[in-house]
């Protein structure tokens, strides 16, 4: 008798912390990512047709945030500065900064991750539990559920070929309020060794074109490094170097240009 021993390829199932080591690996390195101290992003913010706002985010680890628009010449501010979150917003009447309360406070403080809840998860007292897979924008991407220490969940997007963060979704509560909100992450460039997203929408699940809660918003590096370009998911490298000039910005209903930044960069600057 003669007997053939047939070998077939077998899938192999990806755990979650693989997807997460490639996601990490794609975007820089967690080194690279950790030796970020501050982030700053520049750009615009879609108030309805033909009305757009400049606005300025920042971040300084480990979790204070500050994020400064500009709407018919006052200029708003809504901060945290680690402990407690406080606005100051003259054109809806205040005179004076008011602090936040204090359940906006403890979700200020989630959103202020510094490197966001996928980095040390479990340190964080985080699970996530990969669903499967869905099409985002026209390409399969891994789903992952992110149940936090709080109790609430949030369900991140990576791109299955790029392993890039694509999109992520869940609910936002602000003054009471609870709505269940999304971010669209395209656009991505290679800035001093990390993969970053020139390009947002935020909002509402559905309707991307709202633009209150922009504390959720994307920040970057301080770096005014010249960027390799790729399209929206990141797979296709270019040569687009504009001498700092290319900023990401914060896209609300439709993609905006970018501002450039006019001072100068740097690692471990303070937030304002």
């Amino acid at each position: 008798l003669a007997f053939a021993l047939l070998l077939a390829p077998v899938a192999h199932a990806q755990t979650v912390d693989e997807i997460l080591a490639k996601h990490f690996e794609t975007q820089g390195g967690l080194e690279k990512i950790k030796a970020v101290t501050t982030k700053r992003a520049i750009g615009t913010m879609g108030l309805g047709p033909g009305m757009e706002a400049p606005i300025t985010m920042e971040m300084k680890r480990p979790g204070k945030r500050r994020i400064e628009f500009t709407i018919q010449g006052m200029t708003g501010v809504q901060a945290f500065d680690g402990d407690r979150s406080w606005e100051f917003m003259p054109f809806m009447g205040q005179k004076d900064a008011e602090l936040a309360s204090e359940e906006d406070s403890k979700n200020e403080r989630e959103d202020s991750d510094f490197d966001g809840p996928l980095v040390d998860y479990k340190a964080k007292g985080h699970t996530i539990e990969l669903v499967g897979k869905e099409s985002i924008e026209g390409a399969d991407a891994f789903k992952l559920k992110l149940t936090k220490k709080s109790g609430d969940i949030e369900y991140y997007y990576l791109d299955a070929e790029t392993y890039l963060l694509v999109k992520q979704e869940g609910k936002t509560k602000r003054r009471g309020t609870e709505y269940d909100g999304e971010q669209i992450y395209s656009d991505y460039k290679d800035v001093d060794g990390v993969m970053t997203p020139f390009t947002m929408e935020m909002g509402a699940k559905g309707h991307r074109e709202g633009h209150e809660h922009l504390q959720d918003g994307l920040l970057r590096r301080q770096q005014r490094a010249a960027a390799a370009g790729r399209d929206a998911r990141g797979r296709r490298l270019g040569s687009d170097r504009q001498e700092g000039r290319d900023q990401p910005g914060v896209r609300e209903r439709r993609r905006v240009r970018p501002r450039p930044v006019l001072d100068a960069a740097r690692r471990g600057g303070a937030v304002a």
